[in-house]
C-alpha cells in the first residue's frame, strides 16, 4: 500500500518517467552509463566496495555484508533489487531506503542528465538510470562503503562502470545465456581481474588469470572452510567437481528415462 507521500502526483509523475526508459529493454554495455555517471561528475570514483554478482544468493549476501559493515561502524550503501513494495528500496543508505522527496529530486536530475546524454549515445535504460541514481546519493549522503549488486550480470552490466576494489561472486549456473554467454566460463569474464575476487562455489574457475598480468587471487570460501576442518584444499575442488559430475549424470539419467516412457 502506497503511503500518503507516494500518492503525491509529483512522485508518481517521476515513477512514470522512469518506468517509461522500460521500454529500451536489456541492453548490455557501460558506454551509456559512463557517459551519464560523467554527466553527473563521476559520484562513483572514489568509492571502495564490493560489487556481487552470481545466478543465486546475491540479495542475501548483499544484506549480510552491509550488517557486517554496518556494525564495525561505516556508513554503508546498498542497492537491493528487485524492489518488493517501494522503488526506493533500491537505494539504500545505512538501512533506510532514500525518502520520497529525495528521490523525486534525485530522479527527476538524473533523467535530465540521462537526455542530455542520449544524443550520443543512445537513452540510457531504466536500469542505467537508477544505478547511476544510486552512487550520485552515496556521494551526496557521504556513504563510505557501497554493497552493490548486479543487475543482469556479465561484464556489460551498468554496475560494472563502478569498480570498488572487491568482486564476489556467490555461484554461477546457466542463465541469461543469449545475453551472457552459453558457458559458465563465459558468464565470469566480466568479474574485474584487478579486483579482490570472493567466491563460494566451482573456485577452480576464479583461480585462472585468463592471461592478464593484474589478476588477483581470488578467495574462496570453500577453501577457507576447507582450511578451518583440516581439509586439503585440492580436495575442496576435487569435491566440488565430483559434485557437478554427480549432478549431471543425474540429470542425465532423468532425461534418458523420460524419453524411454
Amino acid at each position: 500500500m502506497l503511503s500518503a507521500e507516494e500518492a503525491h502526483p509529483r512522485y508518481q509523475a517521476v515513477l512514470a518517467r522512469l518506468a517509461a526508459r522500460g521500454r529500451f529493454g536489456i541492453r548490455l554495455g557501460l558506454g551509456r552509463t559512463r557517459a551519464l555517471l560523467r554527466q553527473m561528475g563521476d559520484p562513483q570514483l572514489g568509492l571502495p566496495g564490493v560489487l556481487i554478482g552470481g545466478t543465486n544468493g546475491k540479495g542475501s549476501t548483499q544484506a549480510m555484508v552491509a550488517s557486517v559493515l554496518r556494525e564495525a561502524g561505516l556508513r554503508v550503501g546498498q542497492t537491493p533489487k528487485p524492489h518488493l513494495v517501494s522503488y526506493r528500496e533500491r537505494i539504500v543508505v545505512d538501512g533506510a531506503p532514500i525518502g520520497v522527496a529525495e528521490f523525486v529530486d534525485l530522479i527527476s536530475a538524473v533523467l535530465d542528465a540521462a537526455d542530455a546524454v542520449a544524443g550520443g549515445h543512445g537513452p540510457p535504460t531504466e536500469f542505467e538510470v537508477i544505478t547511476a541514481a544510486a552512487f550520485s546519493w552515496f556521494r551526496r549522503t557521504g556513504v563510505e562503503v557501497g554493497v552493490v549488486e548486479v543487475g543482469l550480470g556479465g561484464r556489460l552490466d551498468a554496475t560494472n562502470a563502478w569498480q570498488g576494489g572487491v568482486s564476489a561472486i556467490t555461484n554461477v549456473t546457466l542463465d541469461h545465456m543469449e545475453y551472457l554467454g552459453d558457458t559458465v566460463e563465459a558468464m565470469v569474464l566480466g568479474v574485474d581481474p584487478g579486483a579482490r575476487r570472493i567466491c563460494s562455489a566451482s573456485c577452480e574457475m576464479f583461480y585462472a588469470d585468463r592471461g592478464s598480468s593484474t589478476a588477483r587471487p581470488a578467495v574462496c570460501l570453500q577453501h577457507r572452510a576447507a582450511a578451518w576442518h583440516r581439509i586439503p584444499a585440492s580436495a575442496c575442488c576435487s569435491r566440488s567437481s565430483a559434485r557437478r559430475r554427480d549432478r549431471r549424470r543425474r540429470t542425465d539419467f532423468h532425461q534418458a528415462a523420460a524419453n524411454h516412457r
